[in-house]
């Protein structure tokens, strides 16, 4: 008996001073096989990461990946964002979803990616979010949505922005995501996909006309129907340059919802500013030329047409550049006539 109670006393004062071990039972005498004495702190915990600072911490939202937090915007957008870890800010806004990092700042949680500064101070009703173009880190960023934290849902995580598959992309999406995708097509898809896809019927091989005369080896998808559209291609065939859409009716849209037909008001809308065209009467008659820092990407360029005259001593004509805010552009009920989508 002094034997075996001289051994489980001797267990009590291991369990005291060791944070890891295994107990196993051989014949009825408890046995203590001593994996490791220290300080309980795994390799990939936390402990050997950066502290954050008491401001950080006070300012990190909460950190539950089963709920997400609506933001409303001073602009009447609306924002979700989920916090998955304490490094990662998941935002979904106008049908995209970013995933962003956490960044150093004065103030705050801010989160980055390449294109994009999610910006947070304070947390619980009040709390404020900021959604900026991500300039560099040695350029001012440019806020483009400012928000105010409002309700929480339960909700599993969204996937991350590209992570999505074929599988999860609907063959019959009609959705362009100008920076990466049109439907189900990316920047990795082949012609050879599109006749896997859809049939070798509905995959033409064509010369495009590309301007000024100029013919170019392409592809059309559903070739005379209402969602027809051109590819152009790099090399061979194996990764998309230039998709256009000029088809009135198409069922083809981007994801902030704009559409062939769709008004010059409605563009400068969306874009959230005025923006920069060529002039009329040339071989690329209004055409824009840049967002000036609005919310649409470089790799989407519209070509608009008028719908009203105006007196030709009135109207814009050749390169310009010119704003859409023009009074002329103005008076002559401009809409899209063409959608290109640019990966070259």
């Amino acid at each position: 008996m002094s034997y075996r109670r001289g051994v489980e006393d001797l267990v009590k004062v291991l369990v005291m001073t060791c944070s890891s071990r295994l107990w196993r039972v051989l014949g009825g005498v408890p046995m203590l096989i001593l994996i490791g004495c220290g300080n309980g702190v795994s390799p990939g915990s936390r402990q050997n990461a950066s502290p954050l600072s008491t401001a950080e911490a006070e300012a990190t939202p909460d950190l539950e990946t089963d709920l997400r937090t609506l933001y409303n915007c001073e602009s009447g957008a609306t924002i979700w964002a989920s916090y998955p870890n304490q490094d990662t800010a998941i935002v979904e806004y106008q049908g995209e979803t970013l995933q962003l990092t956490r960044a150093v700042s004065g103030s705050g949680a801010r989160y980055v990616n390449p294109q994009w500064v999610w910006w947070t101070k304070g947390t619980g009703a009040g709390a404020s979010g900021t959604l900026a173009r991500h300039r560099g880190e040695e350029q001012p960023e440019d806020p483009l949505e400012r928000c105010a934290e409002g309700a929480k849902e339960s909700r599993q995580p969204p996937v991350p922005r590209g992570a999505e598959t074929l599988a999860s992309r609907s063959l019959d999406s009609r959705l362009i995501n100008p920076v990466e995708s049109v439907g189900p097509i990316t920047r990795g898809t082949s012609e050879q996909d599109l006749i896997d896809w859809f049939g070798v019927e509905n995959v033409t091989s064509v010369q495009l006309e590309v301007g000024e005369g100029q013919r170019v080896s392409g592809t059309r998808l559903f070739a005379g129907r209402l969602d027809e559209l051109e590819i152009e291609w790099k090399g061979d065939r194996r990764s998309p340059k230039r998709m256009t859409i000029r088809t009135p009716g198409s069922s083809w849209r981007t994801h902030s919802g704009l559409k062939i037909r769709d008004s010059l008001e409605d563009v400068t809308l969306t874009n959230g500013r005025p923006f920069n065209l060529t002039g009329l009467g040339w071989d690329y008659p209004g055409r824009t030329l840049g967002w000036n820092g609005g919310t649409l990407p470089p790799e989407l360029q519209l070509e608009f047409r008028a719908t009203q005259q105006i007196p030709a001593q009135q109207m814009l004509m050749g390169e310009g550049p010119y704003s859409s805010s023009h009074p002329s552009f103005q008076n002559m009920g401009l809409v899209i006539e063409t959608i290109y989508i640019r990966w070259d």
